[in-house]
């Protein structure tokens, strides 16, 4: 434990241009080919693929459903920059937005589809809503509104943006090229009614269209208020050559009437010049950027960034338009007293860079006027020196209300698994698992319909995750950087939630808790209720043909998916499963993840489980809970930093199910310590801080 925490601080220790690298646009750019693939000329046949059906599940347990399956590119499907899921209340309606490409005549023609489901995810309808014919629609995101209250969701106003891919045929083939944002537009009477509007760039402070919608980040959300009906997209844009990149751009749909106003900006107060200078015009410092509204129908946009004027320090901020989009105030800061006061709790060294993921995914939400929430990762470090350092993970929530920025509020513990990799200056680096992959740890943040409780959700690796052994190391095609596995960590889907009426968050559950490779997972911004929170995830398809381009072993089509890009599309199922908050257990389905015939050995999964101590920092006493799978002898220690026991707290016969433990943290000194559980000669270990 003491080593891997070592590799974590070596991590972090490491300069911040190898560490935090400003993003490269053309790795995301317009200009990036996507070569339409016919699946009859490279081997693929119907018969190789495994047959699931939708329901196809153990009935004794929660578990995931397949409610679509599908041939499309892997990579188009699975961003956290799109907003693909959406909740109706009004109707208790859930909807997913997918799409889909067929060859008709030697073209591509694509398609879109909506899944709907009005029983809290139960059962699932698909309905073709849009084809168009030889352009492929990738990138989908949708949102929703139902001023009238209608049950039939034909009658709902829709939004749905996607990437179009045209095709640019040569003698010799035809490549598919990104070109911009297409909007489509039901006004509620049915889906022969769409409008649809391409737009390249968006109009306003934006002259000759430099700074252009990207391949993906166009998310979007919809508001219904006395100000009236009212849609938004917004992202970062992707600019032409020679053109500074990490822009945001907007575009604000009145919906209101019969007659739609779309409108779309790079608005002035959001401007590239007050953030850090990347150095060069194809790389930013700047982290995505998140919106929402109130039910005033005032709308915030919320960002992650680092400012000019302090280029030590990543913060978030806020900035507001009180009339639907049209202005903006400057951006307002949280002072970084706020992050520093909770670093200190957890005796971060300051001597120590002060260390937030870049340009990690963030996740907001918002709970009344001028109130809401943004939710972080962060890291401390305990000690003096590289070889004393102890580094310790955080989700953490940051809160405006009544007019001030809250403390920050730790939600959970973030377990981090290093990954070594050769960076692009040839120097080797450490970085965990989840940080290589573009959409990172996926963690995003919902409502309840009631507007009483919030929901965070992430991808994480279970504490002392298990990792399944290839049988022969594989080498994963078009990986940036070049990869070679030769075993596969497993992460996991965690849900905590906390009431308004409460400042403190319930303990994170692991919703999956199994040896699967999660990925592509959502939640909708508003979700039914605690006991009802509905989950979607891709999981990739199983082949049994011997093509090269497919010949990866089933239990790695996920982390194939995942870093090969577009270089390697595959097919997908995408699943439901419906978690109870409340009353949690885990979700899985054992017919689709199943890791088949590939492995030599998968690490035992311990037969307990170890949450976080409460509270810590500690002071006075603290409680340790854990979980037995079944009666057995347990001893739980308190460590110093060398390994030393310094606290036996018990040692005896626990029972089956939740355990909880007292110690008295009074006599011990300020600083870190480690606390451990022992069963039958395995043991778990997490990190506890104790303050005078």
């Amino acid at each position: 434990m003491k080593n891997f925490y070592l590799m974590v601080v070596l991590a972090i220790l490491l300069p911040l241009s190898i560490i935090a690298k400003p993003v490269d646009k053309s790795v995301l750019g317009p200009a990036q080919p996507n070569q339409h693939i016919d699946i009859s000329k490279i081997g693929i046949k119907p018969s190789d693929v495994i047959k699931v059906k939708t329901g196809d599940y153990p009935a004794s347990q929660m578990a995931f459903k397949v409610i679509d399956m599908n041939l499309e590119y892997f990579w188009s499907a699975m961003f956290d920059a799109v907003t693909p899921f959406t909740y109706e209340p009004k109707s208790n309606t859930l909807i997913y937005v997918t799409t889909d490409r067929q060859t008709v005549d030697g073209w591509a023609d694509g398609s879109v589809y909506l899944h709907f489901s009005n029983d809290g995810g139960q059962n699932w309808t698909k309905a073709p809503i849009y084809t168009e014919k030889k352009v492929m629609l990738f990138f989908p995101s949708i949102s929703v509104l139902n001023p009238n209250n209608e049950s039939d969701p034909s009658k709902f106003k829709y939004v749905i943006t996607v990437t179009p891919f045209i095709p640019r045929p040569t003698p010799n083939d035809t490549t598919y090229y990104a070109e911009g944002n297409q909007y489509l537009f039901f006004n509620g009477q049915g889906w022969d009614k769409v409008e649809k509007f391409p737009e390249k760039a968006p109009v306003q402070n934006n002259v000759g269209g430099v700074q252009q919608w990207g391949v993906t980040n166009k998310q979007s959300f919809a508001i219904s208020s006395s100000k009236g009906d009212h849609f938004y997209v917004y992202g970062t844009l992707t600019p032409l050559d020679g053109y500074q990149y990490g822009a945001y751009g907007l575009s604000y749909i009145d919906f209101t009437g019969s007659t739609l106003n779309p409108q779309s900006k790079v608005p002035a107060e959001w401007g590239t010049a007050q953030f850090k200078d990347a150095g060069s015009l194809g790389s930013s410092w700047n982290a995505p950027i998140r919106m929402g509204g109130d039910n005033e129908g005032n709308i915030y946009s919320f960002i992650f960034n680092i400012f000019k004027d302090d280029e030590d320090h990543r913060i978030p901020a806020f900035s507001k338009s009180v009339d639907n989009g049209k202005t903006w105030s400057q951006f307002a800061r949280m002072p970084f007293s706020i992050i520093s006061d909770f670093l200190a709790l957890w005796q971060h060294n300051p001597d120590f860079n002060y260390y937030a993921y870049a340009y990690t995914n963030m996740a907001t939400v918002v709970t009344g006027v001028d109130e809401f929430s943004i939710f972080m990762r962060l890291f401390s470090i305990v000690g003096t020196t590289q070889e004393n350092a102890v580094a310790t993970g955080h989700y953490v929530e940051a809160q405006y209300k009544n007019g001030t920025w809250q403390p920050l509020r730790r939600i959970g513990e973030l377990n981090i698994s290093p990954l070594r990799i050769a960076n692009s200056s040839g120097t080797t680096a450490l970085k965990d698992s989840l940080y290589l992959s573009p959409r990172y740890n996926e963690i995003q943040a919902a409502k309840t319909a009631d507007g009483q409780s919030i929901i965070l959700k992430w991808l994480d690796t279970p504490n002392e995750g298990n990792i399944a052994k290839l049988n022969t190391p594989v080498r994963l095609i078009g990986s940036f950087p070049a990869e070679t596995l030769d075993s596969v960590n497993a992460t996991d889907i965690f849900v905590a939630y906390r009431t308004l009426s409460n400042p403190n968050w319930d303990a994170p559950y692991n919703l999956t808790n199994d040896l699967w490779y999660n990925r592509g997972t959502y939640i909708p911004e508003i979700v039914p209720s605690l006991t009802q929170i509905p989950i979607v995830e891709y999981i990739t398809q199983e082949f049994t043909a011997t093509n090269p381009r497919y010949a990866y072993p089933y239990f790695v089509q996920n982390i194939v998916g995942d870093r090969g890009g577009r270089d390697f599309p595959v097919a997908y199922s995408l699943v439901a499963a419906v978690h109870d908050a409340k009353n949690p257990v885990p979700v899985r389905n054992p017919t689709l993840q199943t890791p088949k015939g590939l492995v030599t050995s998968v690490l035992e999964t311990l037969p307990f489980s170890l949450n976080a101590i409460s509270p810590n920092p500690a002071n006075e006493f603290a409680a340790i809970n854990f979980i037995m799978d079944y009666d057995a002898t347990v001893s739980v220690n308190i460590h110093n930093t060398m390994g030393q026991i310094v606290k036996s707290v018990f040692n005896g016969q626990a029972q089956a199910g939740q355990n909880t433990i007292n110690v008295i943290t009074s006599d011990l000194t300020a600083g870190a310590y480690y606390y451990s559980i022992n069963v039958n000669g395995k043991s778990q270990t997490k990190l506890l801080n104790v303050i005078r």
